[in-house]
């Protein structure tokens, strides 16, 4: 089943949800290759794209709360740095090949990705259009790859 876009998901902050619609894209771009059965490919694009795209983006987020000075920037970065080092543990057994890890990496980012947006990105998009400099942040530009849309 193709995961698609909700309008619950949006933050209001375009680089992000961008930004999220990618990770989307590549979480079903990792579904094709297991339906095809391509599972060595998937791990492969697990550890060399779509785990250093998350990396990236939770930087992402994390510069624009200093730049911006976003007063629940610490906390929310102590869940990036909780859910990074959850998805790190995966490094090990998807480079050994281990079949099983495939299908829990999946689940376990599918449900961190809608739970975190609805329950914690979606405060800082409340936070920036309630300071007036929703326009500001949203001049700034997504971090892209070829699963990006924009």
């Amino acid at each position: 089943m193709e995961l698609k876009w909700e309008e619950r998901l949006n933050t209001g902050v375009f680089c992000f949800d961008e930004e999220h619609k990618t990770i989307l894209n590549m979480l079903n771009f990792m579904r094709e290759l297991l339906q095809n059965k391509r599972r060595q490919e998937a791990s492969s694009f697990i550890v060399d794209v779509l785990i250093p795209y998350l990396r990236n983006h939770l930087r992402h987020e994390e510069e624009v709360f200093k730049q911006f000075g976003y007063p629940e920037g610490e906390t929310h970065t102590k869940s990036h740095e909780a859910i990074e080092k959850l998805f790190m543990g995966f490094m090990e057994p998807l480079e050994a090949g281990e079949d099983k890890v495939i299908k829990h990496f999946q689940a376990v980012v599918i449900g961190w990705l809608y739970g975190h947006i609805e329950k914690t990105d979606k405060r800082y998009g409340v936070y920036f259009a309630d300071k007036g400099i929703i326009d500001k942040v949203n001049e700034i530009e997504p971090v892209r790859n070829e699963f990006t849309e924009v």
